[in-house]
C-alpha cells in the first residue's frame, strides 16, 4: 500500500525549459527564472490569450481585438509589434536554442511571428501549464484503468499539483476552457480518492474527498464515499455527522432532499454499520 499522500501539498515542475503557467496566477518561468508579470497587464493578456490555444497559432487580428478593442487596426498593432519585442527581449536573456548535440547555439524569442500569427516558441521548449496538465491527467487515468497503480497514481497527483487555481478571463474560450479543466481536476481527485479506498487506506481516500468537497460540495458520491471512510476508521458519529451535512448541502443549493442511495447509507450506518464494505 502507498502511504497517504500529501500529494495536495506536492509541487511538480514541467520540464519545459520555459513555462507560461495560466492555472491561478498567470505566470512567465524560464529556467527556474520567473519573469515578472504585472497582474491584468497586457502581457499577462497576450501570454494567457496565446495559452489558451493548445500551441495553435493566433492570428493577428485575434489578438489586437483582446488586448486593444477600442484602439485603431494601426495603433493597436504598434502596441502589439512594441509588446511582443519587449517580451522577446527579457527572455532572450534567459532562453536559449539548443544544437542537436545539447549545446546552447544563442538566445531564443519566446513568441514567434509568422504569416500574420503569433505561436510560442516550441522548438526552444516554451511550454504551458495546461498543456503539462492534459497530458499527465490522460497519462495518469490510463495507467490506473490499464492497472499500472504506482505510476498512474504518481501522474495524477502531478497533474493536480500544477492546477494552482482556476483559468481568468471572461471569452467564451477561457469559460469552456476553465470548465473542462475543472472537470479533469475532479475526475483526478475522484480517481485517487477510489484508489485509495481501494487500498483501504481511508484517512487517504479522505484527504482527496474532502478537497473534492470543497470544489464540488453537492457531490453525494463523495459525500456517501466519506460516510464509508469514516465508519471503516470507526467514526459513525463522523459518518452520520457527514450526512447532515450533505443534506444541508442540498437543500441550501436546491431545496432538494438527498438522494435515495445517500438515504439508504444513512440508515445503514445508523442501524448496522457492520454491513458497510
Amino acid at each position: 500500500m502507498q502511504p497517504a499522500p500529501s500529494a495536495l501539498q506536492l509541487t511538480w515542475s514541467p520540464p519545459a525549459t520555459a513555462i507560461i503557467a495560466i492555472l491561478g496566477v498567470p505566470r512567465l518561468t524560464i529556467h527556474d527564472h520567473e519573469l515578472p508579470l504585472r497582474s491584468g497587464g497586457k502581457s499577462e493578456t497576450l501570454l494567457c490569450q496565446m495559452a489558451l490555444t493548445h500551441r495553435k497559432p493566433v492570428d493577428r487580428t485575434t489578438l489586437l481585438t483582446a488586448l486593444w478593442p477600442h484602439e485603431a487596426l494601426d495603433v493597436a498593432g504598434n502596441a502589439l509589434n512594441t509588446l511582443t519585442s519587449d517580451l522577446n527581449k527579457k527572455s532572450r536573456k534567459v532562453l536559449h536554442t539548443h544544437q542537436s548535440n545539447g549545446n546552447q547555439s544563442g538566445s531564443a524569442n519566446l513568441i514567434c511571428h509568422d504569416q500574420g500569427s503569433y505561436r510560442f516558441n516550441v522548438e526552444a521548449g516554451v511550454g504551458t501549464d495546461v498543456e503539462y496538465f492534459d497530458r499527465w491527467y490522460g497519462e495518469g487515468l490510463r495507467r490506473l484503468r490499464a492497472g499500472d497503480t504506482v505510476s498512474g497514481v504518481a501522474y495524477c497527483q502531478k497533474a493536480l499539483a500544477l492546477y494552482r487555481g482556476d483559468i481568468g478571463g471572461d471569452s467564451l474560450t477561457a469559460l469552456l476552457e476553465r470548465e473542462r479543466l475543472r472537470a479533469a481536476r475532479l475526475d483526478l481527485l475522484t480517481a485517487l480518492a477510489d484508489y485509495y479506498v481501494e487500498q483501504a487506506d481511508w484517512s487517504g481516500a479522505l484527504e482527496y474527498l474532502h478537497y473534492l468537497l470543497k470544489i464540488e460540495p453537492c457531490r453525494e458520491d463523495a459525500h456517501r464515499q466519506i460516510m464509508r471512510c469514516h465508519v471503516k476508521l470507526g467514526r459513525r458519529d463522523q459518518a452520520l455527522r457527514q450526512f447532515q451535512l450533505c443534506t444541508h448541502i442540498l437543500q441550501h443549493e436546491f431545496a432538494a432532499p438527498p438522494e435515495p442511495a445517500t438515504v439508504a447509507l444513512f440508515d445503514q450506518v445508523r442501524l448496522d454499520p457492520g454491513s458497510i464494505v
